[in-house]
């Protein structure tokens, strides 16, 4: 036979290249509608310009705003890096077709992306990989947890203090354009303006803050899978502590000359508005011991300020100080030691109680970042005028 007619015509080598390139149709087709990782798997190939914006030399919040993104970038992906294993196989697949020309690399990128996705979606459920992990070794299981939940709780502290700092950094800086206004430094007009850019980077704080709280909240969903099988009790029984809590709320006054009104609760931070003697509000429980929510009559809230800075308020009733003690958790227990914390990661047993510690710690930060970013989002709408 000769050389000619051992090779295939035109017409017969595309065959296979058109074959390929409708397998990876398909497989993309099945894909697009549900891509591993969601919405996140798009936003985890965005770039921090494209996330916060380029620096224009003006943000003096500019620091604290490149720390809270990065903090935020924890939880980007999924808890267990299941689509990294989609990668790899899709990877090896795409390596398997040959690439003599653009269409055939296209194609096989194309079927790599498509089977890579697949793999990953097969890999399961967060529950189902951590036990397929386990096999049938219980403790194994809580030790698989109970780690992911440590983890989880040490990055969502990571970006509740970056975000704290970055709010008390817009905070102050507004205030020093406010100072500066009354003492004449700086013309009324000029003040107005940089209010106004403070509140506008302020929004777009917040709306970053809910994508990160989104794929916290995402995350969680996958923890509660987890919580729910190991530690059945936890979540009814914080709902039900938070739904006691949130019925308080107390009609107060100030006990003090002038009462200032945080960010948060915290002594440290800035004051976003003052109460003053004999102002009427309502103030409710905060989840930091000492602190309450305040709150004006209509219900818009303030901020957060000491509970011994307020006295009851009601007709013919005299001012006695306001009570607003939080219950005791049942979850809560002292954190393990170093000696605990090695055997747990040689093998050892978790201790008992501590994946129900640790469930019930994660939905209270969960919950706190998601109030913390209500509060924000609220200052920021009011553009930092809080005066009552």
């Amino acid at each position: 036979m000769s050389k000619d007619r051992d090779r295939d015509p035109p017409s017969r080598q595309g065959r296979p290249a058109i074959a390929y390139a409708a397998a990876a149709a398909i497989l993309l087709n099945a894909c697009a509608g549900n891509p591993p990782g969601g919405s996140d798997a798009a936003a985890a190939r965005e770039t921090r310009e494209q996330r916060i914006g380029a620096d224009d030399g003006r943000d003096v919040c500019r620091p604290q705003l490149v720390q809270f993104d990065s903090a935020g970038e924890f939880f980007a992906g999924p808890i267990i890096a299941g689509a990294a294993l989609g990668a790899a196989a899709g990877a090896g697949t795409a390596a398997a077709f040959p690439r003599t020309g653009p269409i055939s690399a296209l194609i096989g990128l194309a079927v790599g992306a498509g089977v890579g996705a697949a793999a990953g979606a097969a890999v399961g459920s967060y529950l189902e990989q951590r036990r397929r992990e386990a096999g049938e070794d219980q403790a194994a299981l809580d030790r698989l947890v109970a780690a992911d939940l440590e983890r989880e709780n040490a990055g969502i502290d990571q970006a509740q203090r970056s975000f704290d700092a970055l709010l008390d950094c817009r905070v102050r800086a507004a205030q020093q354009v406010r100072e500066a206004a009354r003492s004449g430094a700086l013309p009324a007009p000029e003040a107005q303006a940089r209010l106004a850019e403070i509140q506008e980077r302020t929004r777009r704080d917040v709306e970053l803050a809910k994508r990160v709280s989104t794929r916290i909240a995402e995350r969680g969903n996958d923890l509660d899978t987890a919580i729910d099988a190991l530690a059945p009790d936890v979540r009814p029984q914080v709902a039900s502590a938070n739904a006691t809590v949130q019925a308080v709320v107390v009609p107060a006054v100030a006990a003090q000359p002038s009462v200032p009104v945080r960010v948060r609760p915290d002594p440290a931070a800035p004051a976003v508005a003052q109460v003053t003697p004999q102002q009427p509000v309502r103030v409710r429980p905060a989840r930091t011991p000492g602190f309450a929510v305040v709150e004006t009559e209509s219900g818009q809230r303030l901020g957060y300020a000491p509970v011994e800075a307020f006295s009851t308020r009601g007709a013919g009733r005299v001012a006695t100080p306001v009570r607003l003690a939080m219950p005791p958790s049942p979850f809560a227990l002292p954190p393990p030691d170093a000696t605990t914390a090695n055997a747990a990661g040689a093998g050892a047993a978790v201790p008992a109680g501590r994946v129900r510690s640790l469930a019930a710690t994660n939905i209270a930060r969960r919950d706190n970042f998601i109030e913390s970013v209500r509060h924000a989002e609220s200052l920021a709408n009011l553009g930092f005028e809080t005066a009552i």
